[in-house]
């Protein structure tokens, strides 16, 4: 079961393919053609009806759909159609032969072509202008009428119209003059339309432009006809008929089996904005009934909870409800359909979600309730915040392993002190001493928690700076060996360099930094064992340096965990072992500022090789 969307159902409307039309419509003209053979007048009555009949179906769409338009270029079109059609009725009547306007000559017919042409070209000239404007109906109705009704006191009354054709010498320059004129009016109406195409449906836009090349085309032919029955009149109308069926495929068509693509485009965009917006956004968006069904299911809600929409798609809320939400979410939909009002409203809620796959899912929700009709609906957009818990979680059980690191060394000081001073007090040099050295070892660990601590801070900020300088790793390795030396604690370390030394471009503060806490990590996490094993080899541009200690080891699903801040691996966490878990995940940030790669090989029980490479200088 998917979506049902009122705004898009009418694209489910099939149209009949193109050569069908086309077929239809030749096969209409050519029966058009043979009335030429049998009277012309009738030929002319058939073509101008046909047009004076979509001008005013258009005008009929426009006006009582003028409520829901949002683009009110279709309006003015439609209002200005009318009274071109009420001109091309009179235009029709008075044609030679016809008989109705029998004190008139074939002036008065092209007279009224002429006049109605320049109020078409003019009127679609203007439409654009209320693309993004209120238009006032009742106003455009009562100035076309006022301009009607001058044109025909123009031609009829006063008769001061300019003649457009002369019986036996064919069309007057005024008339070819204004054809050309009103086929420059209509492409730049053209250009308008193309100019502000994004108000339009394609589909419609098509038609629109093509409608207007195609009545280009018959102007063209209606200034080189000697006789109104001559046959470049005839290749006119032909046109003209072609032009108008076009205008009624762009709006009456259109207007009845997709009108949201001609009324209402402007919310069609918008909709199918909304659309992409809730498609690609990772929050899960979804809406409901008052029911609990659920209507609408977007791609985050997938990614989230596991489900497809077709899973999803009129299936009960409590899907993705862990059993202890279930009966509070009972209760609330019973309390709204009762009240009509969601008390949640606007608020942030912290709630668990249940995955197609049985896990729950730590989430922020923030519903909305909305009103179609008499139904109310739900909307709750939806933000997993696994990863926030996480870091809040790491972040608790930093501050506690942070307090009890800082706390130890801090008794041992208060407490040495005291001592200190008791030993002092009697004069015994000897014990002071070596409580002043303890006191130093205890006021070093807190100096390198402390500098860990705003490596971090540095790290997160993005400010680790580097002071590179060329020098041999073989040597700082051997000086970082020598500086631990009294840290050993009954391990011996073993140096295996390079035949050839190895020079590297780096901060040697900082490597030396990732030494120590690599070495002291094998020393402490090896109890019992003897030695650690460095190594130094090239590795084609790079030089790789491995440690190896044969301790107690670390789960492979540890692996890539044992690189994060504050993680310790689970067989080390449990108070045997001191430290912040933060040394590994400094050595990792530092290597990767170099353009290196530190990584691990390890097995549980039977010890760890850490690597790490550097670009050689």
């Amino acid at each position: 079961m998917r979506r049902i969307n009122p705004l898009s159902m009418q694209d489910s409307y099939k149209t009949n393919p193109w050569y069908v039309t086309a077929a239809v419509l030749s096969s209409a003209l050519f029966i058009l053609y043979l009335t030429t053979f049998y009277n012309y007048v009738l030929f002319h009555t058939l073509a101008e009806w046909f047009a004076i009949i979509v001008a005013g179906g258009i005008f009929m769409v426009a006006w009582n759909t003028r409520q829901f338009m949002r683009n009110n270029y279709f309006l003015f079109i439609g209002i200005a159609l009318l009274f071109i059609a009420l001109i091309d009725v009179l235009h029709t009547l008075s044609y030679k032969g016809l008989g109705v306007f029998v004190d008139f000559d074939a002036n008065l017919p092209t007279q009224m072509w002429i006049a109605g042409r320049y109020l078409q070209a003019v009127s679609f000239i203007i439409a654009p202008i209320f693309l993004g404007r209120k238009l006032r109906s009742n106003l455009v109705v009562i100035v076309y009428a006022i301009i009607t009704a001058l044109i025909l006191l123009s031609i009829f009354y006063w008769k001061i119209f300019p003649d457009a054709f002369i019986e036996g010498k064919g069309l007057a320059q005024f008339k070819i003059n204004s054809e050309y004129i009103i086929s420059l009016l209509f492409l730049f109406s053209a250009g308008t339309l193309i100019w502000t195409h994004r108000y339009f449906d394609t589909r419609v836009l098509n038609f629109l432009v093509a409608s207007i090349g195609v009545t280009v085309l018959s102007e063209l032919f209606f200034t080189t006809y000697i006789s109104v029955y001559g046959f470049s009149n005839m290749v006119g109308h032909f046109l003209r008929i072609i032009s108008f069926f076009l205008l009624y495929k762009a709006v009456i068509e259109t207007g009845l089996r997709r009108p949201y693509n001609l009324l209402f485009w402007e919310l069609k965009g918008s909709e199918n904005r909304y659309r992409s917006v809730t498609e690609s956004a990772n929050d899960a968006i979804i809406s409901a009934d008052t029911n609990g069904k659920i209507i609408s299911w977007n791609r985050g809600a997938e990614i989230i909870f596991g489900y497809s929409e077709e899973e999803a798609m009129g299936k009960p809320l409590t899907l993705i409800m862990p059993d202890e939400y279930q009966q509070k979410h009972q209760q609330g939909m019973q309390r709204v359909k009762t009240t009509r009002k969601l008390r949640v409203s606007g608020k942030t809620l912290e709630v668990e979600g249940l995955t197609k796959a049985g896990a729950k899912v730590p989430l922020e929700l923030s519903l909305s309730s909305w009103v179609l009709g008499r139904r109310m609906y739900f909307t709750g957009i939806i933000r997993d915040i696994s990863e926030r818990k996480e870091l809040e979680k790491r972040k608790d059980e930093f501050i506690s392993i942070a307090s009890h690191e800082l706390k130890t060394p801090i008794t041992a000081l208060m407490g040495f002190s005291e001592i200190l001073s008791y030993e002092l007090k009697k004069k015994s040099i000897a014990k002071a001493s070596i409580y002043l050295n303890r006191m130093s070892e205890q006021m070093r660990n807190l100096s390198m928690l402390v500098s860990d601590l705003l490596d971090v801070t540095r790290i997160n900020a993005g400010r680790l700076e580097l002071n590179r300088e060329s020098f041999s790793l073989d040597k700082l390795i051997d000086e970082t060996i020598d500086n631990l030396y009294m840290n050993c604690a009954g391990h011996e370390i073993f140096f295996a360099g390079n035949k050839v030394e190895s020079k590297v471009f780096a901060d040697r503060h900082r490597i030396s930094q990732v030494l120590t806490n690599l070495i002291l990590n094998a020393i402490k996490y090896s109890p019992g064992k003897e030695k650690v094993i460095v190594r130094v080899r090239k590795d084609k541009n790079f030089v790789k340096v491995s440690v190896t200690d044969f301790g107690i080891g670390i789960a492979k699903k540890e692996h890539k965990k044992i690189m994060q801040s504050f993680y310790r691996a689970e067989n080390v966490s449990k108070g045997q072992f001191a430290g912040a878990g933060l040394g590994l995940h400094i050595a990792v940030k530092i290597i990767e500022r170099h353009k290196g790669k530190l990584w691990l090989d390890s097995e549980l029980g039977k010890g760890s090789t850490f690597y790490f490479t550097l670009p050689e200088r």
